[in-house]
């Protein structure tokens, strides 16, 4: 990431200027909506008129606004720079909130690309284990993992309870991507392999590709909800606090994100669908399916 001087100091008069005043702000909020005559805007941000008038000639002398008659309209790159100044706002707002979450994990795993992309997020809450229930973040992404529909999850690490989220998959109408480590993506085809069946398997598709380094971070998409996990800056996965969010900005960024570490392996998804019904049909026959015929050493 790199910035040139000049581009700083545009940067820096732009947002010294507009965010100066909180009625200049109050001002373009209000003609983001519609165009308005002074005594709109005054009757609206209840302002002493001089005053409105004072920083609409400002905004209108910087070029941030025009005039036709009586009525002053955002120019479009006024609209832009406006939607970007509040954007910018909510995101430094949500990263002091959580702003002890983040100091305590690894953000590395996030690419230039996710942050300049970083929407803003609504309705997002964290998730922490307590005495009460000490796998609360867990079960978090456990339910998460087997919701109906499509879902997209990279896990970091061993899952405690593995072999119940396949046989949820397995059992119900969901489509799973899952990206993992090599050794948890054997150890998931070792339970795949061992998976007896109870219901009928309604899986739409199973499948895992895997990484050939640990991922620094674990999450999960679907078409309700974002959940996503990271590691500490001790180097170990936090299994005792996530990110969950259901606000669909979020969600298409957690899934943006995915779609970066699925471009990073050159490996192709291997059905462990397949693996299991192939697995079922042989399973009065002498045949065995190994790990190493799926995954490789």
């Amino acid at each position: 990431m790199s910035l040139k001087r000049q581009e700083y100091d545009s940067i820096k008069d732009d947002i010294v200027f507009l965010t100066k005043s909180f009625f200049r702000i109050r001002i373009l909020i209000s003609l983001f909506n519609k165009p308005a005559t002074v005594k709109e805007l005054q009757e609206e941000i209840d302002l002493n008129y001089p005053s409105v008038l004072s920083n609409i000639n400002k905004l209108e002398l910087k070029g941030y606004v025009i005039k036709k008659q009586e009525k002053y309209h955002l120019k479009s790159s006024t609209r832009i720079k406006l939607v970007n100044i509040l954007a910018l706002n909510s995101n430094i707002n949500f990263l002091e909130e959580y702003e002890d979450f983040f100091n305590e994990h690894d953000v590395k795993s996030f690419s230039e690309e996710a942050f300049e992309e970083l929407p803003v997020f609504n309705n997002v809450e964290l998730i922490k284990a307590d005495k009460i229930n000490p796998f609360k973040a867990t079960d978090t992404y456990r339910k998460s993992m087997t919701r109906l529909g499509h879902v997209n999850a990279i896990c970091s690490y061993l899952h405690p309870e593995c072999k119940r989220i396949i046989s949820s998959v397995m059992e119900q109408e969901t489509g799973l991507n899952l990206m993992v480590h090599k050794d948890v993506a054997k150890y998931i085809t070792n339970c795949a392999m061992n998976y007896t069946q109870k219901n009928d398997i309604k899986n739409q598709y199973f499948d895992i590709k895997y990484l050939e380094y640990e991922p620094k971070i674990a999450m999960v998409i679907s078409d309700e909800e974002m959940v996503i996990s990271l590691h500490r800056i001790e180097g170990v996965i936090d299994k005792n606090a996530c990110l969950i969010s259901k606000d669909r900005a979020a969600i298409n960024w957690a899934y943006s994100l995915f779609k970066e570490f699925e471009s990073e392996s050159k490996q192709e998804y291997i059905s462990m669908k397949q693996l299991i019904l192939d697995k079922l049909e042989n399973s009065d026959k002498d045949i065995k399916i190994t790990t190493e015929d799926t995954i490789e050493n």
